[in-house]
């Protein structure tokens, strides 16, 4: 078979649907809870509504419901920001002795991705995170596990007890990350592009050109360490960036997702580089890689579960797109160098909506 990169976008994109029927297997160390990929079965229960309208100062007893099995747990809003956009946001679940058993042993606390509102578009949005999640996950030896799941929400925080019934993302937390790893989590505040991994830094920074996201940095995040929507590890060879929340990505596009039109993007499926200033030789090695590694990634994102019909084939060829236009890697470097932050000011070089 000739190598994909040869192969037309409309012929890959036929290949790549059809090979949907295929499944991908990523490595299969950590815990169970992230050994499949099937939408996990999940009844969440409890004060939702009052949880949201705390605006991320508080925090609520939730009861989860998984084969089988009751498990308590603390919520708390992990992203506040989301709520200016959305009626949901997503929740860090920390689980209570009674889950010391079971699917969440090794995990004393997930992030509980929600859909943005109750409707299929916003499940759609989801799903597609997931998606970028599952990618990265493929192109990189350490990255967040994450679970799609089918989500029972019994929402007792409103007069009368609602009923949704959505998709939902588990994701692994960083310390469990660290953990199964072997890593270090780091939580300096002060971080320059100099400390990283440059071949992890890279592949990070081409892989959020990919996928259109722009809202990363070093600068520090929501708990006052860097890196915002980063987890930063120490494995002794510098630091490795690993990216989280692709909410506002072109690749997820979200309706309340807004560009980043200072810097001349003007609508955010639009591509534009805010990776930090990186030789050029890591960079090639990066996109190199990618393009080899193309037809299993449109794998992967075949078996995401799809919400909303037809989102399957748009998403495929977004990212296809990328392909065709790597292809021509010195002009894609260009804008990279004309693009790049120099790190200078990491305390402003936040995109934050």
């Amino acid at each position: 078979m000739p190598h994909a990169c040869h192969l037309s976008p409309a012929r890959f994109l036929t290949i790549a649907l059809t090979a949907g029927l295929l499944f991908v297997s990523l490595p299969s160390f950590g815990a169970s809870l992230f050994l499949a990929t099937d939408p996990l079965p999940v009844t969440l229960t409890g004060p939702l509504s009052d949880l949201m309208k705390a605006r991320g100062s508080e925090t609520r007893d939730f009861t989860l419901e998984v084969e089988g099995a009751s498990f308590s747990a603390t919520a708390a809003v992990s992203d506040v920001s989301r709520l200016k956009v959305c009626r949901y946001a997503p929740l860090e679940l920390t689980f209570g002795d009674d889950a010391r058993s079971g699917l969440f042993a090794d995990h004393k606390k997930v992030t509980l991705l929600l859909p943005c509102r109750d409707n299929d578009r916003s499940d759609q949005d989801v799903l597609d995170e997931y998606g970028a999640h599952r990618v990265y996950d493929y192109l990189s030896d350490i990255a967040l596990r994450t679970r799609p799941a089918y989500l029972n929400v019994i929402d007792t925080g409103s007069k009368k007890s609602r009923i949704m019934v959505r998709y939902g993302v588990i994701v692994e937390s960083p310390e469990a990350l660290a953990a199964r790893t072997g890593a270090e989590l780091v939580r300096a505040a002060d971080v320059s592009p100099d400390q990283l991994n440059q071949d992890q830094a890279a592949l990070t920074y081409v892989f959020q050109y990919m996928i259109a996201n722009t809202d990363y940095s070093l600068a520090p995040g929501r708990d006052g360490a860097c890196c915002h929507n980063g987890v930063l590890l120490d494995k002794g060879d510098g630091y490795l960036l690993i990216p989280r929340d692709f909410d506002r990505s072109g690749m997820v596009n979200a309706k309340y997702a807004a560009p980043y039109r200072d810097l001349g993007q003007m609508r955010i499926r639009q591509r534009l580089y805010r990776g930090y200033c990186i030789s050029e030789l890591a960079i090639r090695k990066a996109m190199t890689d990618m393009m080899a590694k193309q037809f299993d990634m449109l794998q992967v994102l075949s078996s995401v579960p799809v919400a909303v019909p037809g989102e399957a084939r748009k998403t495929t060829t977004y990212v296809l797109r990328y392909f065709s236009e790597a292809q021509n890697s010195n002009k894609v470097i260009t804008h990279f160098n004309q693009f790049c932050r120099d790190g200078s000011n990491i305390a402003d070089s936040a995109r934050r909506p």
